[in-house]
């Protein structure tokens, strides 16, 4: 076992085996910090994209445009999805929590997958806002085939940097957040929803 294990790691290594996790230490409070401000953003996700299934796209109204809702959308929920497996990845281990676990198992693929899927949807939830500018060059050049020409789009085709490594993940989710946020309060679809929502509550009240 020990000579298919790369010298200089933690794995077997008694310095890492008897570590002992502290849950009130800074990294763990850094750890926490996030789901107040990430939780609250997942539920505005949520009623973005149960709002984009809901909508009647075929009601044409102005500034209202399937593939650019849905391109948003799904843009919201890579980033999402990002945030937890980045969270896997670099925010956890960051508490120790893991250190003892990781130190008594060997090398294994299954660790990967943990960066592999980070990266993947990191990509992913930059590939989305590409999109954006081509939706809409393509509605400016094609008005009238804009909806085949999208549906062809979509389905058809060390020591600063470690500081770094400490503070980028407060980037990503303060742009998730604002995009989410953001694009909510400002999207007339959404007010359209709520009108609709009160207006049917004003009417059961008059019919009881």
């Amino acid at each position: 076992m020990s000579e298919s294990i790369p010298p200089g790691t933690i794995h077997f290594n008694e310095s890492y085996l008897n570590y002992e996790y502290k849950f009130n230490g800074f990294p763990t409070i850094l750890a926490i910090i996030p789901w107040f401000y990430m939780l609250p953003t997942l539920i505005i996700i949520s009623r973005i994209f149960s709002i984009y299934l809901k909508t009647d796209w075929n009601t044409l109204e102005p500034g209202k445009n399937q593939h650019v809702f849905l391109v948003i959308s799904l843009s919201l929920i890579f980033s999402f999805l990002f945030f937890i497996f980045d969270y896997i990845e670099i925010r956890l281990p960051a508490t120790g929590i893991f250190t003892s676990f990781c130190a008594r198992i060997p090398p294994n693929h299954w660790l990967k997958m943990i960066i592999f899927i980070s990266f993947y949807t990191n990509y992913s939830a930059m590939a989305f806002p590409f999109f954006m500018p081509v939706i809409r060059l393509i509605i400016l050049m094609f008005p009238k085939d804009f909806n085949k020409l999208t549906y062809y789009l979509f389905y058809g085709t060390d020591s600063m940097l470690a500081y770094s490594i400490v503070l980028r993940p407060f980037g990503n989710e303060l742009q998730i957040c604002m995009v989410a946020w953001i694009f909510y309060r400002s999207h007339p679809v959404f007010k359209k929803a709520l009108v609709d929502t009160e207006f049917s509550l004003e009417r059961r009240d008059i019919t009881n």
